[in-house]
């Protein structure tokens, strides 16, 4: 004989099921989970911080994409040095409009413009994403 689950138990447990499921989809959406600050980063090349500081002239007035860690950061959040591989180049997002909550430690993927003060390179970032 075959029993047939009906009834406000069975939709409590259905409904149970549904509300867990979706919870574990939305858990797992937001492993991985970037955040942009600024405008959105579309430059796909990357240029390594170490390359900027070796040919400071080279990069001068160019956009590029750096990768690396916040190694310090303004506490209110409108400039960061990023470290990547010990180079250390200073990103200066006021410049973009925006600032970022505290992240020191964080990967930053940074889009800006190389500028030069005297023979020190810095980037006035156009968009980050911290991961």
């Amino acid at each position: 004989m075959t029993r047939r689950l009906t009834g406000p138990a069975t939709k409590l447990t259905v409904s149970t099921v549904l509300l867990g499921l979706i919870s574990l989809a939305l858990m797992a959406q937001g492993c991985g989970r970037s955040e942009t600050y600024g405008e959105a980063v579309t430059e796909t090349s990357i240029t390594a911080v170490a390359d900027i500081l070796q040919n400071v002239d080279g990069y001068a007035g160019k956009t590029v994409r750096v990768e690396g860690k916040i190694a310090t950061e303004c506490p209110s959040g409108c400039w960061f040095e990023l470290k990547e591989e010990g180079a250390i180049i200073y990103v200066d997002m006021a410049p973009g409009g925006f600032a970022i909550p505290q992240y020191v430690g964080k990967k930053a993927v940074v889009q800006g413009t190389v500028v030069v003060d005297g023979r020190r390179a810095r980037i006035h970032a156009e968009g980050v994403e911290i991961h």
